[in-house]
This record gives structure tokens, sequence and C-alpha cells, in this order.
């Protein structure tokens, strides 16, 4: 089924956004540059978005196209290095949750079959973390520490946005994520052949396990959300990153904002015959942080429906399941 005849090209259909997008595309410059009451009302559209859909674009998000660009060609030729090198650095542990994860060995959807994916996971703050980078790989691991410092910037002042759609203070959740615990994912989904079955999964339907996830994708296409009873496209849109926010998100806002779930689908030829990529970057608490229902979001008419948690008590839970441990993002 997998094809190593990928085409190259960008297909034309995948520039455009359909007219129709559910999931909305807020420009983050007035936020970073603004005054109280701009950042108020960007913050306003952050939180409808985040309440309604779950997922929005950000445009003028803060990350430097060129970092984006240069990450995309490293993790190309990361996945095109002989495995036998890529299992030198082997993912094993949730609780590392770094290193290589080989084709097929994950299931976002834990019911349902293995994904179609490799990816190479890292970070800064799990144990053992320093033993799954590839030394030789000076280009790629400065591009990494690059995006990591970028992504956590950006996130932390989508953090700012959430307090003050709250009417907290902007600073509010600085100290449950000022040593957060995140982790870089590259993505790779490789070409499969003309006659695929619609509907085949390159990642099982799933929602994130942390506070809020950026997504960069290629022009393949392939992502789409549960949004009003049924699967809906979240296409590439040039010069945007797709945020989303997680588990611990929808615990911490008492389901104010949704942990939408979704999935990544092998689209209709000539999509099907391309390699598709993309990075992640999950913007996750500090491992020991609590997470306890927002006082604004929660009152004797309407009861926290969670009880407290830590990132590590959920994390390593989903991490587990996904990875079918012992019974295995």
């Amino acid at each position: 089924m997998i094809s190593d005849n990928a085409a190259s090209s960008p297909g034309p259909a995948a520039q455009q956004a359909p007219s129709n997008l559910p999931i909305p595309v807020v420009d983050f410059a007035a936020f970073q540059q603004g005054n109280e009451a701009t950042k108020r009302a960007i913050a306003q559209q952050v939180q409808q978005a985040c309440q309604n859909v779950g997922f929005l674009y950000l445009k003028h998000h803060g990350i430097a196209p060129e970092l984006v660009e240069r990450l995309f060609r490293q993790a190309k030729a990361f996945f095109k290095l002989p495995l036998a090198i890529k299992n030198q650095i082997p993912w094993t542990t949730p609780e590392c949750n770094c290193g290589y994860i080989p084709m097929q060995t994950q299931h976002l959807d834990p019911t349902g079959a293995a994904d179609l994916m490799e990816a190479y996971n890292i970070g800064l703050r799990q144990p053992g973390a320093d033993a799954k980078w590839l030394p030789e790989q000076t280009e790629l691991n400065q591009a990494l520490l690059e995006f990591y410092q970028a992504g956590g910037e950006v996130c932390g002042q989508v953090m700012q946005a959430f307090a003050l759609a709250f009417d907290l203070p902007e600073t509010h959740f600085d100290a449950q994520h000022d040593s957060h615990y995140s982790t870089v994912r590259l993505l790779h989904y490789p070409a499969v052949a003309k006659d695929i079955e619609p509907g085949t999964i390159r990642a099982g339907a799933h929602s994130d396990y942390g506070t809020i996830t950026l997504l960069f994708q290629d022009d393949v296409g392939g992502l789409e959300i549960w949004h009003d009873g049924s699967w809906t496209p979240a296409p590439y849109i040039p010069g945007t990153v797709v945020v989303n926010t997680g588990d611990l998100m929808e615990r911490w806002t008492n389901n104010s904002f949704r942990s939408t779930k979704h999935r990544v689908v092998v689209l209709p030829w000539p999509a099907a015959v391309r390699s598709r990529y993309s990075m992640t970057f999950f913007y996750r608490p500090n491992i020991d942080a609590e997470v306890v229902c927002l006082q604004p979001c929660h009152s004797p008419q309407q009861p926290a429906l969670y009880p407290p948690t830590t990132t590590r008590e959920h994390l390593i839970s989903c991490l587990r399941n996904s990875y079918q441990l012992g019974n295995e993002e």
C-alpha cells in the first residue's frame, strides 16, 4: 500500500481554504503589540474559537517563516535516514516520550488500526531526553531547539490571552508553565497507492493531552476535526499555524474550551501519492502542576466536572493508552 514515488509539487487545491471553513483565522499581531483594550478584543476572538470549535488559525504568530521552512527541510532529511540510524534513538517510555517512533507503532485511537506514520519526538525536561538526539544531526538539532524556544514563547502569549478571556490576570498561567513539559514532534505520513480505500487513516481520531498545540502542516491535506457531528477539513492556510486546545485546558475551563477530536485521513489521488509532513509543538504545564477548575468557570449552579489532576497523571495515562503499553502520542 505504501508508495515510494511521492510527487514533490504542491497541489493547487490545497492552497485554498473552503469558504465555509468553521475554524476562525485570528490575527495575533494585535495581541502581541497592542494595548490592554486591543489585547482583550483579541482574547475574545480566541475564546470564541476555543469554545465553539476548539481550533483556530493564528496568523502573524511570531514564529519566523524561515525557521519553519528550515525545520521542514531537516525533518524530511531525517525521515529519509536508514531505519538503523533512526532506531539508535528509539522511543521507549511514556515518562520520557522522546525518540523515534517507527511506522505503524502508535494507535492515537487506541480502538483503531495502527497509525500510518512515523514520528520523532523531542523535549528538554523529560527524564532521559538527552539520549534521544543524534549528535551528528547538528542542523536538525539546532532547528529543533530554536523551534522549541519559539513555540514556548507563542504558547505563553496564547495562555495570556486565555487568562484575559476569563478576566484573570494576564500572568495567571505563567507559574504553571515556567518549566513547561512540552514536546516537539516531527511527523511523516508516507505516500500510499493510488487505489487506496476512501477514508484510510493516517492518524486515528484523538484529542491532544496538554494545554494547547501548535501545528504546522504542509499542503498535502488530510487533517480533519470533529465539528457539529461530522468530520470537517482543516486545510493548510499559508502563513498561519493551527492552534487547538487540549484535554488539560478543557478540564481547567470546566468544558468551556473544547478538546476537539481530530484525525488525518488519506485524501484521494493525487494527494494520496504524496508524502505528508507536519510538525507540532505540544505545550503542557509543568510536570507536577495541579490542574484545578478555574474560579470563573464553576459555581454552585455549575459545579466542577473534573477532580484535580496533574500533568504527570493525565499525560502518562494517555500515552500508555496510545502505545498500548502493558496490556502504548
